[in-house]
Parts: structure tokens; sequence; C-alpha cells
């Protein structure tokens, strides 16, 4: 009886971590999906607002920005499963590479996280 009643509570707990995951990937995907549409919005003036956007980042700027934010979730992932940063030979680049502080590795005590 106890077996059963630690069994029906691992499967909810898997279910509502299953369901919490689900909504933030659709409000994350939500985001993303409204920051492409007001690219695209963007990109579709007409020649009176090409100079306004001309005052605005350029293409490379966001890209590269884009590209840091891989970098920011790479380093974020490796920190926390193996406790250090990414090797040196993978951050290659212009510009100067910012310090980082803080970061360790977790504990991962939830079996099934733990996989």
């Amino acid at each position: 009886m106890v077996n059963q009643q630690l069994f029906l509570d691992v499967i909810a707990k898997r279910a509502k971590k299953a369901a919490d995951r689900r909504q933030f990937l659709r409000k994350t995907g939500g985001v993303a999906l409204g920051m492409a549409g007001g690219m695209v919005l963007g990109a579709c003036g007409d020649s009176m607002s090409s100079a306004m956007a001309q005052s605005g980042p350029t293409d490379v700027e966001i890209l590269n920005f884009a590209l840091n934010l891989e970098y920011l979730e790479a380093q974020f992932y490796h920190y926390a499963v193996f406790g250090t940063g990414l090797d040196a030979s993978l951050l290659t680049g212009l510009g100067a590479q910012g310090t980082i502080s803080g970061g360790t590795q977790v504990n991962f005590t939830d079996p099934l996280v733990a996989q």
C-alpha cells in the first residue's frame, strides 16, 4: 500500500513537472514569435521609415547579440552540469571577453533529473 502511494506520488510529480515545462516553453515560444514578427514588420516599412530604421541596430549587431545569448546559455549549463565554464578554445572572436563570477555545479538530488 505504501509503495503504491509512493508510486502515485512520483507519477503526479512527473506530470506536474511536464506541465510546468510545457507552460514555460509555450510562454518562451510566444515571446520568440512576437520578437520575430516585430522584426519582420520592422523590415517591411516604407521608404520614409527607412531613415528611422537606420538609426536602430544593424543586422550584424542583432545576430551578435543572439550569439552572445547562446554563449551565456552554454556557460550557464556547463557550470550547472560540470562546475566549470566553457573551454577557452570555444570562446573565440573579436573583442575582449568579460569575466565570469559565481556559478557552481548543481547537486542533482532528484533521481529523475540526475539522469
